[in-house]
């Protein structure tokens, strides 16, 4: 089940396909950053991201949750 923190956070942060009608709709790493980080600890774990992203570990991010995720088809 989503929340609003989280979908502010995570959905309407960094996500180029959300969309406000389907808010219930959770990617592979919303369900894994919303089980293992609180609010606070997903806050703190993003700060200072959109000033410099580091995209050196997207393959393994890719392999570990997007390779299981239904958004992938879409091109996600």
């Amino acid at each position: 089940m989503k929340t609003c923190a989280f979908t502010d956070i995570i959905c309407r942060g960094f996500c180029h396909f959300y969309r406000e009608d389907r808010a219930e709709l959770a990617c592979g790493s919303y369900n894994l950053l919303s089980e293992i980080l609180t609010r606070r600890e997903l806050q703190s774990t993003i700060r200072g991201i959109l000033r410099a992203p580091d995209f050196s570990c997207d393959e393994e991010v890719k392999a570990l949750i997007c390779e299981n995720c239904d958004f992938l088809i879409d091109g996600c």
